[in-house]
């Protein structure tokens, strides 16, 4: 299927334990703290697609790895698409990306996304190191 979105706030993190970035369609939402009906909850926070990777863990406490091996990890990298639009099954292991400047086109085996946004230079710098920090090496994200 095909879906758009156009954002009105764009959030990037770069932490430690992983990467996000996620496009907003409302820029700021409110609800109560008391409200429990999770259909208003999620319509209070518009539509949104969040592209994450976590980072795997070494246990140093763990008698049974070898930490001269440098596959000790317990968990290895993980990348994975969230999104609350109905009917997008965004799937990160069959995905293409094309970003620029004012929007970015996804592509994977079941969907295509178009989202469009307006950020200033130093937000979009910042959106590409850390969607070139997602994509690591498979070549999945070019920009245009």
């Amino acid at each position: 299927m095909d879906f758009k979105l156009t954002c009105e706030q764009v959030e990037l993190s770069d932490e430690p334990f992983g990467l996000t970035v996620t496009f907003r369609a409302k820029d700021n939402f409110e609800i109560s703290m008391y409200e429990t009906n999770s259909k208003k909850i999620m319509d209070s926070m518009g539509q949104y697609v969040m592209i994450q990777k976590t980072y795997g863990e070494e246990d140093e406490d763990d008698p049974d790895i070898d930490f001269s091996n440098p596959d000790r990890y317990i968990d290895s990298d993980f990348t994975y698409i969230e999104s609350n639009i109905e009917e997008l099954e965004a799937d990160w292991e069959s995905s293409v990306w094309q970003i620029g400047r004012h929007s970015l086109l996804f592509k994977d085996d079941y969907d295509t996304l178009e989202i469009h946004y307006n950020i200033d230079d130093a937000a979009y710098v910042n959106l590409k190191n850390i969607m070139q920090k997602i994509d690591g090496e498979s070549g999945q994200i070019t920009f245009v």
